[in-house]
């Protein structure tokens, strides 16, 4: 999903639901071309989460919290587009 498309809300939670649920916490990030990218640490272990504009990290209860509560998920979108249209390059990570 690459937020340069004016992605939907509906579109983020179809992301979530390919979630690996195996693991402990989650990393949902979003780099400097809008791509957003959930757990990319799990095929690139070697990867600097801290390298991307935007970052989230979810423990396995938040997630089910997301998936039991879709307005949380939408709110959680909208902050995540929010920080990632700031015009500055300041990496940002959102508590959640």
């Amino acid at each position: 999903m690459n937020l340069f498309t004016n992605p939907s809300a509906s579109e983020f939670q179809k992301l979530f639901k390919k979630t690996n649920n195996t693991i402990a916490e989650h990393a949902v990030v979003v780099d400097y071309d809008g791509e957003v990218l959930i757990d990319p640490q799990v095929n690139q272990p070697q990867l600097d989460l801290n390298k991307f504009k935007v970052k989230v990290h979810l423990s396995e209860g938040k997630l089910k919290i997301l998936y039991s509560q879709p307005v949380r998920l939408q709110n959680l979108f909208k902050r995540i587009m929010n920080d990632w249209n700031k015009n500055d390059f300041d990496e940002r990570s959102i508590a959640f």
